[in-house]
């Protein structure tokens, strides 16, 4: 089941993202969209940035309008969307409005703004593969074929030559394009030799700064998806949990498995569970969350239940609302 980002801009195009997310749903996925945001204290820009780090697939939708752009961004939250999604090589569907389709007036966009949008749409047109639209239904079926042959990947036949071939585009290719298709390629026929090294990037971050945390998670995605089975990452996850500024990371990577179902075994639990004493609110926020998300054995259990009424205390309010949603899964 793959998280699919949403981006638009919105009053233009409410009706076009609702069917969007209709086709998304129907297709038994995950849509990531802002008209599922609640009141929280992140700035909506941060909300709509981690998220689309955090999903599989961008869906990005465009007509005329640039969209709004934050006090001291000199881009739009929706081409910003866009930028972070090329940053971390997300798999990127573009639709773009028909240039001969009747529109509102009032929703295209001149002056600076007007500039702005085109240049984004002729930038699309020459280096993405993108499909066009005119109505919200018809919109709705394109991205559902999109969908549909995006996820339907199966793993290729290795070949060491394409494989070599394709790693010295990976490492070497100043385009991100083209580095993009080479690592897709690479995760579709199993390469051993990119697993090993989306490893050793990884390890890279076990005492790496800060600021690199949302590289450290586009890596495990990466490893994620290249490893024959969880039980193969497993060990590094849990190195990561010790790691300075990489533990909240590695929380939130476990969690995901345990959402897919995988077994996370008690130890790796427990290991979790050592951090719900961290001093850092959002590791502490993490690790309430991920608990919530696990199927737990009956052997670690009640430790599991013990530590979520601890969090459930927690003087941090966003700790305390995560701990009370898990123990109601939990228990």
């Amino acid at each position: 089941m793959a998280r699919i980002y949403v981006s638009s801009t919105y009053e233009d195009l409410k009706e076009y993202r609702e069917a969007v997310r209709q086709a998304i749903r129907k297709l038994d996925q995950v849509d990531v969209a802002m008209e599922y945001y609640v009141a929280e204290p992140m700035r909506p820009l941060d909300k709509c940035l981690e998220d689309v780090r955090r999903s599989d697939i961008y869906i990005g939708i465009f007509a005329w309008r640039y969209g709004y752009i934050p006090p001291g961004s000199e881009l739009s939250i929706t081409e910003q969307e866009f930028r972070q999604a090329v940053k971390f090589e997300k798999p990127i569907l573009c639709f773009l409005l028909d240039e001969s389709a009747a529109w509102p007036e009032v929703y295209k966009e001149t002056g600076p703004a007007g500039e702005r949008v085109r240049a984004l749409r002729a930038e699309l047109k020459e280096h993405y593969l993108r499909g066009s639209f005119s109505s919200p239904e018809g919109l709705a079926m394109e991205v559902a074929s999109a969908i549909v042959k995006l996820t339907q990947f199966t793993r290729t036949p290795l070949d060491r030559e394409r494989e070599h071939r394709l790693m010295k585009i990976w490492t070497n290719s100043d385009r991100r394009f083209e580095r993009n298709r080479a690592r897709q390629a690479l995760v579709n026929m199993g390469s051993s030799r990119y697993a090993s090294a989306i490893k050793e990037q990884v390890l890279k971050y076990l005492g790496g700064p800060q600021s690199d945390l949302d590289e450290l998670v586009f890596y495990l995605q990466e490893l994620l998806q290249v490893c024959e089975n969880s039980n193969e990452a497993m060990p590094i996850l849990v190195d990561l949990l010790q790691g300075p500024n990489s533990r909240s990371a590695a929380v939130f990577q476990i969690g995901e498995l345990g959402l897919r179902g995988k077994t996370i075994k008690p130890d790796v639990v427990r290991e979790i569970l050592k951090l719900a004493q961290d001093p850092e609110p959002y590791v502490r926020k993490e690790v309430a969350h991920t608990l919530g998300k696990i199927r737990h054995s009956a052997s670690v259990l009640p430790e599991v239940i013990e530590c979520l009424n601890i969090l459930s205390q927690d003087p941090t309010p966003e700790v305390q609302e995560k701990a009370i949603e898990s123990l109601r899964l939990v228990s």
